[in-house]
């Protein structure tokens, strides 16, 4: 059996569509440690992995993000991105390479496996360390030869008008977007002992073994020009079998014949005048039943400024397995997670988001046809109601949602990934599509 360290960023989207993946490796028998935030260790602990805490870089775990950085919640589109690079993926990585050197001296591994954010597990093998393999837990963010840079959440050229316009865009984005997020990391590449190499950030965690996204092609833009490494493994999240839930008391509303509309907030921009309470105002007169979900924030923190309507139901927090099944429509700001776990359930959405990576998410949203991009993080009452009606009565939206969930439902992305991973370990050779 294998020994496997796991390092991830410190955030829920980083490590949610991982842990199933551990989980199975701990299952099939292999050792995982897994170095992350002290926030996640009970989670790391109970599939069975062993937790290694950090101890020379700061752990952004133990405090909300936006409390750390009062700047970042102003940050939108590619602006946001930008800053949690510099801040926030990038910053502690000096600390985190010494926290995995040191690490790796009392218990050496056969394989570093973490998520495309975290630079030093690539540049602890560089430095004579093991393997590598990354898993992606954003949408595809590796330059293309048809692809804008990340983060603009524009379309690929499809035309020879398409190509020019892309062009200059990766002119832009090399030049000016990305120019000083690149000599940045490249600073702290020679901290550890590293030279310069002036890849964009997204194309330094191309493992050169193996590449996992956690997600079908059918949700992404067409490319031609993927590595032989890269693989769309299928979804991870939420695959296993349902955890236990206690409903609520409104539960048994759901099989009425009102349409079910979701609305949730996300867990990191949570933030409730940005989506939710112009949500819950649109369609408090809608004959429909509304679900809202604060992200895990204080229901209060809604209702202290306005009471709820009558066909409103506000939760902190519902499994979102096991209430999707009854959802016609989903309110969202395109968190990555949440959108495919709609998409797994053949659920529409309507998507309003411009932070981290959510231009990306909801421009594939739009371009599948599976929802209405709103194109703004902050969308107004009428705004929302009109997409959300709108949906209602034009079923081709839920009939493409429905197309896409059958091509989730027929790829066991757990299975693949551990797979691919063990096929990694055995032969030590770079893993490549058949």
């Amino acid at each position: 059996m294998a020994r496997i360290l796991v390092a991830t960023t410190a955030l829920t989207g980083h490590i949610v569509p991982i842990l199933p993946v551990v989980r199975e490796l701990t299952q099939r028998g292999h050792t995982v440690r897994w170095y992350t935030g002290a926030a996640y260790r009970d989670r790391i602990e109970s599939i069975g992995a062993q937790f290694v805490p950090p101890r020379f870089a700061h752990d952004f775990s133990l405090q909300p993000i936006n409390e750390q950085f009062p700047r970042r919640e102003s940050a939108t589109g590619i602006n946001s991105l930008l800053f949690d690079i510099r801040h926030i993926f990038a910053a502690e990585a000096v600390g985190q390479t010494l926290d995995l050197q040191k690490d790796l001296r009392s218990e050496p591994v056969d394989l570093i496996l973490a998520d495309s954010a975290f630079l030093p597990h690539h540049w602890i093998h560089e430095l004579d360390g093991p393997r590598w393999a990354t898993f992606n837990p954003f949408t595809v963010n590796l330059s293309g030869r048809d692809m804008p840079p990340f983060g603009l959440g524009s379309p690929p050229a499809a035309t020879q008008t398409g190509r020019l316009r892309v062009a200059a865009q990766q002119q832009i984005g090399k030049r000016l977007l990305y120019r000083h997020t690149t000599r940045y990391v490249d600073r702290l590449r020679q901290r550890v002992g590293l030279q310069p190499t002036g890849e964009v950030f997204w194309d330094r965690a191309l493992s050169p073994y193996l590449y996992l996204q956690g997600s079908i092609p059918g949700l992404e833009f067409p490319r031609a020009d993927l590595p032989k490494q890269f693989h769309f493994t299928g979804p991870t999240i939420a695959t296993g079998p349902l955890d236990k839930f206690d409903p609520p008391d409104w539960w048994p509303e759901l099989d009425s014949d009102r349409p079910v509309i979701l609305i949730t907030q996300g867990t990191l921009s949570t933030n409730p005048d940005q989506l939710l309470r112009p949500a819950i105002t649109a369609l408090g007169s809608l004959d429909a039943l509304v679900i809202a979900t604060t992200g895990g924030a204080p229901v209060e923190a809604v209702t202290a400024q306005q009471g709820l309507p009558s066909n409103v139901r506000l939760e902190s927090f519902v499994p979102f397995e096991h209430l999707l099944p009854h959802v016609d429509v989903m309110i969202t700001n395109g968190g990555y997670n949440g959108v495919q776990q709609a998409l797994k359930h053949g659920v529409p959405m309507i998507v309003a988001g411009a932070t981290e990576d959510k231009l990306e998410v909801n421009a594939r949203v739009s371009w599948t046809g599976v929802g209405i991009d709103l194109k703004t993080q902050t969308p107004g009452a009428e705004a929302v109601r009109h997409a959300t009606t709108h949906i209602l009565q034009n079923p081709g939206f839920r009939e493409r949602a429905r197309h896409l969930s059958e091509e989730f439902k027929s790829m066991d992305g757990v299975k693949t990934a551990a797979d691919l991973l063990e096929t990694l370990i055995q032969t030590g050779q770079p893993v490549y599509r058949s």
